[in-house]
């Protein structure tokens, strides 16, 4: 594949992982490896409420429900001098 560009990886910025087109999940994958020179990295970050981080009485448990939310993919934009 050739190098997504940073708009491509911008536009992931906040979406549902889940809801990913197979375009999409490729830039996805491109940038989630780490290539040297990316200006951009990203992450998949749970989405889960106070309520139920506050239910959890251990890590376990916390990391079980952010299993079972939904999960948004969070883009970071840094230079490479």
């Amino acid at each position: 594949m050739n190098r997504p560009t940073l708009d491509q990886v911008l536009a992931l910025d906040g979406r549902t992982f889940a809801t990913l087109s197979e375009s999409e999940a490729t830039v996805f994958a491109y940038y989630r490896r780490g290539n040297p020179g990316d200006e951009a990295t990203v992450a998949v970050v749970p989405h889960v409420s106070d309520r139920e981080l506050a239910a959890a009485t251990n890590k376990e448990q916390a990391n079980a429900a952010a299993r079972h939310t939904t999960s948004r993919i969070r883009v970071s934009v840094h230079r490479n001098d």
